[in-house]
C-alpha cells in the first residue's frame, strides 16, 4: 500500500467517526433538552389533547367538478 493510500483510508476514517460523534452529540442534546416533544413534523406524535382524529376528511369531501369554489367549499 502507498503512502497516499494510507493517508486517504486514515483520512476517510476520522471523518467516518467525527461524524457519528457529532451525530450522536446533536441527538443526544435535542433528546436531552426537551426539543424532541415539540417535533410536530410526524403526524400522530404526540398529539395535543385538542388534536381529534377525524378519520379520513377527504371521504366525504370532494370540489365540483367545475372548478369552482364556493363560500361554502372554503367553509
Amino acid at each position: 500500500m502507498t503512502k497516499g493510500a494510507r493517508n486517504l483510508l486514515i483520512m476517510g476514517g476520522a471523518s467516518v467517526l467525527i461524524a457519528l460523534l457529532t451525530t450522536g452529540v446533536s441527538l443526544a442534546w435535542y433528546h436531552n433538552s426537551g426539543d424532541i416533544y415539540l417535533d410536530r413534523s410526524r403526524p400522530g406524535y404526540l398529539p395535543d389533547d385538542t388534536e381529534i382524529d377525524v378519520g379520513d376528511p377527504e371521504a366525504d369531501f370532494n370540489f365540483s367538478e367545475n372548478g369552482t369554489i364556493t363560500d361554502e367549499d372554503l367553509d
